[in-house]
């Protein structure tokens, strides 16, 4: 065990020393090689050092030098040399100074001696091998102490004077440290080096302690970074801006955002300085030749490179943690669609589980749990269940919210039988009993709302459509996001990269060069640009646009990128065109991947509508035409409607083509089932102007045109300019639209000669004899009456053609009273016409005869009013409550209008309903009196007539002033009893018939003042009438006291006067308030031709006035001199009351009587 567990450290120390040495082997080799060669000739550390021109020239020419030198001496030998023919050299060698070649073979002689003493002083002896063994100097210190004679002789024989020792701290060891600074010790002591040498030690802080670094460093001097996280950005932007590919810099394209959040990651300037250095040699030879890349998801691959380049690299190799992420977003979406699948497993179970259960309450479940435990308790007829708290419970209390707590509270209950047996069962334990009966899950099932169900079940079949459909872009940056975070843990940038957008699934297309094989250089731009989120135009120009469709994800068609003309038309000629019958059976992924991006396609036509127009604006006139109208068809039909909508398809030409391509491309079956609950499609059909071609399409009835000949059609903005024949061919066909311009371009177009105004009426186009034209006017007869209704002024209708139109038009009350309104001709029987339009001729006074049109009303109204149902079902209707009485209105009218007409010859005849038809006008209450008064002149009603029960009131003052009301004593009693206040008028304007059957002494008060007020009785009937009046009964009738003034007037104008016994309430009337100093004075002359005594009229005196007065007390008086005044005098001086009276102008002077008064 302790072997085992010291051989990783032996091995792990054995690594450090090993890494020591080599990294003192290059801290030697950077010192020696940092000096000249030249000025190191003894180190054994040889160097292969290349001799210069110059050098090779010089050595050649001193040694050719000695050479000649030397020859000089030797010039008599080569003389004598005969066999060699050296003429010349010897010749040569004379012209030499015998001084000059001693002094050049002297000198040079000398500079070989030292050359070859020099070169043998590079030579050392570090081992001896003799014959049977070997002599080696061996050395076992360290590589720097190994060769520290070099050091101090590199040192010594150059002029360095700083050594920088830099990016040793990346090892994180201290030992070389200590070992290098025992070298620099060394070197300050060697009295072969003269001048100071500092070592220069660039490492982090955090390698040394703080009392280490103070005491192994001499100097401490900190550095300030110039390249942070926070400010590297402004570096980046910086250098960026000073590369330039096709003539901009390269941060242009670039977002903000992105590269501050990149440079959070970088720090150090060799990094930033490498990054700008690839990305810009990836720009500028990736884009060599037009393509057109994303700068943002480039400079996301250059980042990636340099940030993680292990995992770069391994995704070059199609694996790695950043290729795993790529392609697992698949099998993430299939696992959770898979989920959601199985969720909604779970709610499809959980609705038929809802639809089996038998209960379909919570207190039938209750029940179930009531039985459970009578059956465990074995008390079959137990009839109450004791609770652990003693608390006897029935069924009905088990059921109830309260109780069933307090049962489930309890841990054991016992059924039990109440009644002339007591008896309990066993006990039971709640628990059992719901685990028996499994209540809580199937409570559960009943307490579920279904609509919640549907709803969270739609719910989940959106997501799992959206999820399929969601391209990996979108997920990174919603649901996928999550996932990215935990499996780049490490790797933010490439996270942040993801979830951004910036670096997806096409990664591919910035890794390397493009070159044109399947697809060419415009198919792979467009596939670029749709990729990164480029929305292209509509009519972008594609060589192979099946191609293209392949290649591209759901990312790329998302957002409207997909509504591409090309692209549509492929993918749709993909699935219903030509390609899906040259697929084979076996490309099964490759229909379903089509199919998702056609659906995916469409579904965002919704929300980009005028591109999706656009597109089909130019596939219409193509081939294409007819798959990409199925396609539309089969994912989502209502496309179809939202360009009908489209702007782009608004003027008749363009939208006359739109039709003609879906009717043509469209079977009978898919148009009939098209979800067109609004009728666009009908409604844009109709409103096509030039009909011209589609005629024959129309008479072949081929595609979905002989579905629109069924509907049928409903032209309504047919051209003028259209043929008379295919005109005639739509009224045939009776797909021309009752609209008001068309019935005008009917009449324009085949009335020629007729003349007159261009007005248009049901006489007029019945006139013009078309075929198809009665069938379409008796099927749509409301809108042929409303489009002539829009016309301005009257109609010029028949009475045969408006009778026609106006039976057709039943029951539309609002067309029949327009109809009525906007005609002036006579309708000369009602009875034909429905009777909910009679009121409105009546009011227009459109009915004729007048006479037969009253009573042909008043029998409808009378069956109204009787709830005659036979006679409701003799016309074939009845009126409502509403209908009645607005006829009651007209027909009281129209009554009021021609009462002049009506009296002289609505009651000849004998007619059976006249007593009806008198108790109708007499009881309406809006039959105004005068009217009556007119239309009854010279009758005499029928006693039953006025004694209706209903009459208005204002009818009793009518009836009391008429003569068509005779006097009976049922009549007098009506009035007694409803009008009592007209009852003396009634019998003042009957009095010669009424006298002599009434008590004129018991008659009431208010009926005196009626027959006293008309003057119609005489004056001795009239005092006979008051004098049965008793005071109590003046303060029952206003104006009363006023009366009996005026009947003493009249009886005293007349010598007559009331009886003795009446004197008493005359005097007490005299004193009213309301009578005038007239009135009183006619009733003390009265009081006084009765009886009056003095001292009765005295009081009267005294209120007649001041002048009065005087004659109370005494005096002589000075009275006005009014007729009044002067018979009151007269009738007291004639009762000797007072004395004699003088007459003067102004004043009677009247003298006292004392004696006479005493």
């Amino acid at each position: 065990a302790d072997g085992a567990s010291g051989r990783p450290v032996e091995s792990e120390a054995q690594s450090m020393a090993n890494l020591i040495n080599r990294i003192e082997e290059t801290i030697v080799q950077q010192l020696l090689y940092a000096v000249p060669s030249r000025k190191l000739p003894k180190t054994r550390l040889k160097r292969i050092a290349q001799s210069s021109l110059w050098d090779i020239v010089f050595q050649a020419c001193w040694i050719s030098v000695l050479c000649v030198s030397v020859l000089t001496f030797f010039t008599p030998k080569l003389a004598k040399l005969s066999d060699l023919n050296i003429g010349w050299l010897i010749k040569g060698l004379a012209f030499i100074p015998q001084w000059l070649a001693i002094g050049t073979t002297f000198g040079l002689g000398a500079y070989a001696l030292f050359q070859a003493l020099r070169f043998w002083s590079l030579f050392s002896i570090d081992g001896l091998t003799l014959k049977g063994g070997k002599l080696e100097a061996t050395n076992h210190g360290s590589v720097l102490h190994k060769n520290i004679d070099e050091i101090i002789y590199c040192f010594e024989r150059s002029d360095i004077r700083v050594v920088v020792i830099e990016d040793l701290d990346r090892f994180d060891t201290q030992d070389i440290f200590f070992r290098l600074r025992e070298i620099n010790f060394i070197i300050r002591q060697s009295p072969q080096i003269k001048r100071p040498v500092h070592f220069i030690y660039a490492i982090r802080d955090e390698l040394f302690t703080l009392t280490d670094k103070t005491k192994f460093f001499d100097l401490i001097i900190p550095v300030i970074p110039v390249i942070n996280s926070e400010n590297s950005r402004e570096k980046m932007f910086e250098l960026l801006a000073k590369r330039k590919v096709n003539g901009q810099g390269l941060e242009v394209g670039l977002t903000q955002p992105m590269v501050e959040n990149v440079c959070y990651y970088i720090d150090d300037m060799r990094l930033i300085k490498n990054i700008v250095n690839e990305f810009d040699m990836y720009a500028s030879l990736l884009a060599h030749g037009g393509i057109q890349l994303n700068p943002n998801k480039l400079f996301a691959i250059v980042v990636i490179k340099n940030l993680h380049p292990a995992a770069f690299t391994a995704l070059l190799k199609r694996s790695g943690v950043i290729y795993e992420v790529l392609t697992g977003y698949a099998r993430w979406v299939a696992d959770q669609a898979e989920a959601h699948d199985r969720l909604v497993g779970e709610l499809d179970q959980l609705k038929a589980q809802k639809h089996q259960s038998v209960v379909s309450e919570v207190t039938h479940l209750r029940a179930v749990v009531w039985y459970e435990i009578v059956r465990q308790g074995g008390v079959g007829d137990a009839n109450y269940i004791r609770l652990s708290n003693n608390t006897d419970i029935s069924l009905g209390q088990f059921v109830e919210d309260s109780q069933f707590e307090s049962f489930i509270s309890s841990q054991r209950v016992v059924p039990a039988v109440h009644g002339y047996h007591r008896s309990a069962g066993l006990q039971v334990s709640v628990d059992q009993v719901f685990a028996r009966c499994d209540y809580h899950a199937r409570l559960a099932i009943l307490q579920t709302d279904l609509d919640e169900v549907d709803a969270e079940r739609q719910d989940l079949l959106k997501k799992i459509s959206k999820l399929k459909t969601t391209p990996f872009r979108e997920g990174a940056r919603t649901v996928y996001g999550e996932q990215i975070a935990q499996k780049l843990k490490g790797h933010g940038v490439v996270s942040y990269f993801m979830r951004r957008g910036l670096f997806d699934t096409d990664y591919a297309d910035y890794l390397g060069y493009f070159y044109e094989g399947s697809i060419t250089q415009i198919d792979k731009n467009v596939i670029l640009a749709l990729s990164s989120g480029e929305t292209l135009d509509v009519a972008t120009q594609l060589n192979h646009p099946d191609r293209v469709v392949s290649k591209l994800d759901l990312d790329g068609l998302d957002e409207g990128r997909g509504l591409v003309a090309g692209l549509l038309a492929a993918l749709a000629e993909d699935q219903f065109g030509l390609g899906r019958r040259l697929r084979s059976s076996s490309d099964d992924g490759a229909i379903e991947q089509a199919e998702t991006k056609l659906a995916l396609v469409l579904k965002t036509a919704h929300g980009h509508r005028d591109r999706f127009a656009e597109a089909i604006e130019l596939i219409l006139p193509n081939p294409e035409c007819r798959a990409v109208v199925q396609a539309i068809r089969e994912v989502d039909p209502n496309l179809i409607f939202q360009l009908l909508k489209s702007d782009r398809f608004n003027t008749p030409e363009a939208r006359q083509a739109l039709v003609i391509a879906i009717l043509s491309n469209l079977t009978v079956e898919q148009a009939e089932t098209l979800p067109d609950r609004q009728k666009h499609l009908m409604q844009a059909v109709n409103e096509i102007s030039d009909i011209t071609p589609l005629i024959p399409l129309l008479e072949q009835q081929s595609d979905a045109w002989a579905w629109l000949r069924q509907q049928p059609a409903q032209f309504n903005q047919v051209s003028e300019h259209v043929a008379p024949d295919d005109l005639r061919k739509l009224v045939e066909w009776e797909c021309l639209s009752f609209s008001l311009p068309m019935l005008k371009l009917l009449w324009a177009r085949f009335s020629e000669g007729a003349g007159g105004s261009d007005t248009v009426s049901l006489d007029r186009l019945q006139g013009l004899v078309l075929a198809g034209f009665a069938e379409k006017f008796d099927q749509e007869p409301a809108e042929f009456a409303g489009a002539l209704l829009k016309q301005e002024g009257l109609l010029p209708e028949t009475a045969d053609s408006l009778t026609e139109l106006l039976r057709k038009v039943d029951p539309d009350e609002y067309l029949m009273t327009e109809l009525v309104e906007r005609t002036i001709c006579k309708l000369p029987d009602l009875s034909v016409l429905p009777v909910s339009i009679w009121a409105s001729l009546l009011e227009g006074d459109r009915a004729v005869p007048r006479v037969d049109a009253v009573w042909t009303v008043f029998d409808e109204i009378r069956c109204a009013l009787n709830n005659d149902r036979e006679s409701n079902a003799e016309h074939g209707e009845a009126l409502s409550e509403s209908e009645a009485l607005a006829m009651e209105v007209a027909f009281v009218a129209y009554i009021a209008l021609h009462v002049a007409e009506l009296a002289s010859s609505l009651w000849t005849g004998g007619h059976h309903q006249a007593l009806e038809l008198q108790s109708f006008i007499v009881g309406h209450e809006r039959i105004e009196n005068q009217t009556l008064q007119t239309l009854l002149s010279g009758q005499v009603l029928d006693e039953s007539v006025v004694l209706l029960a209903n009459l208005p009131d204002q009818r009793w003052s009518l009836f009391a002033g008429s003569d068509f009301v005779a006097y009976s004593e049922s009549i007098q009693q009506a009035f007694s009893d409803r009008a009592p206040n007209l009852l003396g008028r009634y019998i003042s304007h009957r009095w010669s018939e009424a006298r002599d059957s009434l008590d004129l002494s018991g008659l009431p008060i208010s009926i005196a003042y009626s027959l006293t007020r008309s003057n119609t009785v005489s004056v001795q009937d009239a005092i006979t009438v008051w004098t049965g009046i008793p005071f109590d009964a003046y303060d029952t009738q206003t104006g009363s006291a006023v009366e009996l003034a005026s009947v003493c007037r009249r009886a005293n104008q007349n010598g007559t006067c009331f009886a003795q016994a009446y004197l008493p309430v005359i005097l007490q009337v005299i004193v009213d308030g309301t009578l005038s100093h007239a009135d009183r004075i006619e009733m003390l002359i009265q009081a006084l031709e009765v009886g009056c005594e003095w001292t009765d009229a005295q009081p009267v005196l005294g209120i007649l006035g001041e002048d009065y007065l005087a004659l109370t007390e005494k005096r002589r008086a000075h009275l006005p001199p009014s007729l009044e005044d002067q018979r009151l005098v007269t009738a007291l001086a004639r009762r000797d009351f007072v004395g004699r009276f003088r007459v003067e102008d102004k004043r009677i002077v009247v003298y006292c009587k004392r004696s006479s008064r005493a």
